[in-house]
């Protein structure tokens, strides 16, 4: 590109063409062609916007860009702005009544735009591109920031997780918007809570829901019942990847943001990192919305770790279970769980204060069947 971009967007024009868009301390925007293969400079956003900003191809081949922040601090953006991509022209058109940033912008079926969440705003808004103006709309259950959205193929948008701002809570809630009635209805939780996450509508109608802040899983939404369908153990965390349906119905994961932690400071980095989830491979979508009558146990994160880490594991029935560390020379080195469970998910935090640098295995048994996972202790 002709300017280094950081927390910008990239929209697919009508014309065939991309427009990249702003970014961190950045308001230039550039034109890549691809018959050319080059990028041309265009009209620069009228403001910065910095980072969790929306930016939404409109139906008659627009740009509309929404909300955003200049700095750390409060206010956020009320502003928006329409890119004419004939006239290569940002133009302002009515602003949002709520300053907002990590919301969602959805392109309706009717051609207005559902604006949901950010901050903490509960109140939502419909911007109509015919008036260029703006209207509000019912209100959130939930405040909710960096939360997903998913416009399901009968009109109705799909809101997933986010961050409660006000309860300083990861939010599993899901909730449903109706534009023909202007109403909010709570449906069935994901199993975990999640921020900067990725939700994709698949084309055997499931929502693959992956990654998230300091995040090990991905899941399947059954958006027919209302109900998450599987769990499963991401391959890294990470946090707000570009996720791309393939022709051959795959699904790719590129970058995004990811944590080591081998000091017992977590520290962000940007990853290069990719990922495909195959949904024919894995053997996981299944008719029935129930989970698989199979116990899991997940990879522990951090991992090294100097610290705490995290172990989690689930069981679909109740059952006695143990989980128990063991060294290299498979002498038993704690109990960390010894008793029934009741269906369900679980979690176990590990400190490292007694346990030297090294490599050790921790052992889930239920009833009759083991599983077993390495971890390492760095100090």
């Amino acid at each position: 590109m002709n300017s280094g971009r950081a927390n910008h967007k990239l929209v697919l024009l009508h014309t065939g063409e991309v427009l990249a868009i702003g970014g961190y301390k950045n308001r230039s925007c550039e034109i890549f062609d691809p018959e050319t293969e080059q990028w041309r400079w265009t009209d620069s956003l009228n403001t910065e916007r910095n980072s969790f900003f929306t930016a939404t191809l409109l139906s008659d081949g627009r740009v509309l860009v929404t909300g955003g922040f200049v700095g750390l601090s409060y206010p956020y953006e009320k502003s928006a702005e329409i890119y004419d991509p004939w006239l290569e022209r940002w133009q302002f058109v009515d602003s949002m009544r709520y300053g907002r940033k990590g919301h969602t912008a959805t392109l309706l079926m009717d051609g207005r735009v559902l604006v949901v969440g950010g901050s903490s705003v509960k109140r939502c808004e419909l911007f109509d591109p015919n008036t260029g103006q703006w209207q509000l709309a019912a209100e959130l259950d939930s405040s909710r920031e960096r939360h997903s959205d998913i416009l399901l193929p009968d009109g109705r948008v799909l809101v997933m997780g986010g961050r409660d701002r006000e309860r300083r809570k990861w939010l599993s809630s899901c909730e449903l918007y109706d534009p023909e009635n202007n109403s909010w209805q709570r449906v069935g939780d994901m199993f975990e809570g999640r921020i900067s996450h990725y939700s994709l509508l698949l084309p055997n109608g499931r929502i693959l829901v992956a990654g998230g802040s300091v995040n090990i899983t991905w899941e399947l939404y059954d958006p027919e019942n209302f109900q998450p369908v599987y769990l499963g153990s991401y391959p890294v965390v990470k946090e707000i990847p570009t996720m791309n349906l393939l022709p051959d119905g795959r699904i790719l994961s590129i970058g995004g943001r990811s944590w080591t932690d081998t000091t017992g400071i977590p520290l962000v980095f940007p990853t290069e990192m990719c990922e495909i989830y195959d949904p024919d491979l894995t053997g996981i979508i299944h008719d029935s919305p129930n989970l698989s009558a199979r116990f899991q146990l997940f990879q522990n994160y951090p991992n090294p770790f100097n610290g705490e880490t995290i172990i989690r594991y689930y069981v679909p029935l109740s059952s006695h279970v143990s989980l128990k560390i063991y060294d290299l020379l498979g002498r038993e080195v704690d109990v960390l769980v010894d008793e029934r469970h009741l269906p369900g998910f679980y979690q176990v935090r590990v400190s490292s204060f007694l346990l030297p640098s090294g490599t050790y295995f921790y052992v889930l048994r239920v009833n009759d069947q083991t599983t077993i996972r390495k971890m390492v202790v760095l100090k």
